[in-house]
């Protein structure tokens, strides 16, 4: 449970600092402000690596190769962009590019193991055999973390490449009339209810 709780802390330290950091422009030079920006992708980087562990470690026992999927991840994403500029690259370039395969290589696919985890944990003989509602609460905590898959992983902000292209986050704006943040929020909202619950079982 602590990779699922330093991936909410960090993660909510990246989203915060989307309100910060814009209203630091006038205030501080340009070289904290882009320092910012990087620490920024880095928070978001380590909070999906975080999810992806804590998917591992609830199948790593089910599936041995789980680890080697989640290593490779990894280690791709810090072997591309884990350097600003490494290919030459503008910081705001490098800041989107790396961002939105953060979200691809490592947010996507962590959610989605996770949310498997919790399923296949949500079926264990310790959670049925001590009542409907842990059962009931882990496999909400999994479809909300499926649904983050898709509105934190899959939607990005729209690029000149593919699939960024054809499924961003202007797309679902512009179907729902509505911030794809508040579908993340709301997930994020239900997987914490969840899992609060759901962690009432080592009291029995």
């Amino acid at each position: 449970m602590r990779w699922l709780a330093l991936f909410g802390i960090l993660h909510g330290l990246h989203e915060w600092g989307l309100v910060f950091i814009p209203l630091q422009t006038g205030y501080l030079p340009d070289f904290w402000l882009e320092l910012l920006q990087i620490i920024q992708i880095y928070l978001l980087a380590g909070s999906f690596i975080c999810l992806l562990i804590f998917g591992e470690r609830l199948l790593e026992a089910k599936f041995g190769w789980v680890r080697w999927v989640a290593g490779i991840l990894i280690g791709l994403w810090l072997l591309l962009f884990s350097i600003p500029g490494l290919f030459g690259n503008s910081l705001s370039a490098w800041s989107y590019l790396s961002s939105v395969l953060a979200r691809y290589l490592l947010g996507f696919p962590g959610a989605l193991l996770s949310a498997y985890g919790l399923y296949v944990l949500a079926h264990s003989e310790v959670v049925l055999e001590n009542g409907r509602k842990f059962f009931q609460m882990l496999r909400l905590a999994g479809v909300s973390l499926f649904t983050y898959a898709i509105f934190g992983g899959l939607l990005v902000e729209r690029g000149a490449f593919f699939p960024t292209n054809l499924l961003n986050q202007q797309l679902i704006e512009s179907w729902f009339h509505l911030p794809v943040e508040l579908f993340r929020s709301s997930a994020g909202l239900v997987l914490v209810i969840s899992i609060i619950r759901a962690l009432e079982i080592f009291e029995v």
